[in-house]
This record gives structure tokens, sequence and C-alpha cells, in this order.
């Protein structure tokens, strides 16, 4: 093991393998436009639409009704004949109470349907950041140890050197050489870990990204609000009060239309 914490070192402090400064690079801007064409912010939209379309129906004026009659009559008698025709009309008014209310109760249920929106907004870019945070991890853990199976091999034949000139003992030659495989094994782990998660990204997000590509952490990408600035943040803003907000006002709404009816 002291074979292995030796290669960490070293591999710590060695730059990155040139295949990932020649890959593709995405920034965490680039996955904003793919987010906002996630099917689940399609869903969303749609609701809204829904919504929208019921506050039409609500407050729209119903349709009139026509009717037209056309004939001939005839006198008790019978000795005179003539055409005869009229026509009615009928348009069912609702109680301006009951209309106001389901406008409002339509109001309310819209302002729900956007916090709804909001809402899957939020989880979208919390799943996507957390995917690509995973991504800049395990494209730093495969680079070192990518580096680290590079000096364990220098270390390899070092170590063989000073076996063959009788500076250290056949055993020493045998143990470096089983960490060398064992660095090995956990470099081709880590890059396989690293290809699986770009894949699981990619088909998250429905987009065709390419095979291989660099993740790109911005400036203060590592700061974290305080626990006081998160609580504020919800008291002022949060989805959720807002949703149960709309959800209160929709009630009120149905409320007063059952009064007014």
């Amino acid at each position: 093991m002291r074979w292995l914490a030796f290669l960490i070192a070293l591999s710590a402090a060695a730059p990155a393998a040139a295949s990932e400064a020649e890959s593709p690079r995405i920034t965490w801007a680039d996955l904003q436009p793919l987010l906002r064409d996630h099917p689940a912010m399609e869903i969303a939209d749609q609701g809204i639409a829904a919504v929208e379309g019921e506050r039409l129906t609500a407050q729209a004026v119903p349709n009139p009704e026509l009717g037209a009659e056309f004939g001939r009559a005839r006198s008790h008698d019978g000795a005179e004949t003539a055409a005869v025709w009229g026509i009615e009309g009928e348009l069912a008014l609702a109680w301006p109470g009951s209309v106001q209310a389901r406008v409002q109760a339509a109001d309310a249920r819209l302002r729900g349907a956007r916090v709804d929106r909001r809402l899957s907004w939020r989880e979208l870019r919390a799943q996507g950041r957390a995917m690509f945070l995973t991504l800049a991890r395990d494209q730093k853990v495969a680079a070192l140890w990518q580096s680290a199976v590079v000096d364990a091999e220098e270390l390899e034949r070092a170590v063989q050197l000073r076996v063959d000139q009788g500076e250290d003992a056949p055993l020493e030659g045998l143990r470096v050489r089983a960490e060398v495989e064992r660095t090995r094994m956990e470099a081709d782990r880590s890059a396989l870990e690293l290809g699986l998660h770009q894949d699981a990204l990619g088909r998250w997000l429905g987009a065709a990204l390419p095979e291989e590509f660099t993740v790109v952490l911005e400036p203060g990408t590592d700061a974290a609000p305080t626990e006081a600035e998160v609580r504020r943040r919800a008291r002022e803003g949060h989805p959720l009060l807002a949703a149960a907000e709309a959800g209160m006002q929709e009630a009120d709404a149905g409320l007063r239309e059952a009064r007014a009816e």
C-alpha cells in the first residue's frame, strides 16, 4: 500500500491527460437550453396553456340560441291562406357573482400552474446540476488515476532496474508490479464510471452530446450559501409557498361561487 500512496501523491500534482484537453468542453451555461427543452418543461407549459383555456371559457359570454319557423296559415273557414314566419332568440346569462368567482378560481389555478412550472424548473436544475458536478468529480478522478498509471509504470521500470542490479530483492519488484496492475484496474474502473455518467446525462437530457467531453466548472462553483441565506430565500419566494397561496385562493373562489349560485 505504500507504493499506492506514493503513486496517488505523484498523480495529484500531475497535469490532466492530453485527451481531456482535446475533448469538447461543456459548461453549465451550455446545458441551460437543453434543460429548457426537457419533456418535463413541455408538460408544464401545456398545463399552463390548458388552464389559460379554462380561464377564457369561464369569462366568455355564452352563445345565443336562435330559432326560425316558416309555414302557411289558413283561416277558420278555409277561404284564405297566407305564408307566415317567425324568429326567436335566447341568451342565457349566468349570475354575475358566479361568473366572477369562476374567473377568480381560474386565475388561481393559472397561478398554481405557473408555480408548478417553476417547481419543475428548479427540480430539473437541481438534478442536472448534481449530474454535472458528479461528472466533474469523475473527470478529475479519472485523470488522476490515468496519471497514476503513467507514474506507476515509470516506478516499475526504476524498481526493476534496481532489482536487475541487485540493489533490491526480487520480491520488491513483484510488489511494485502488483500495485501497478491494481492502479491500472482503478484507472479502467474510473474511466468506465465517467463514460457511464456521461451517457446518463445525455439520455436524461434527451440530447446528442459528444461521445467524450470535458465539463468545465465556472468560478465560484464550490461557494455555498449560509443557512440563514437559504431560509431567507425560502421565505421570500419559494414556489411551494406560492403554490399553497394559489390553492387557498382557488378554494376561496369556489366557496364564493357556491354562495353566488
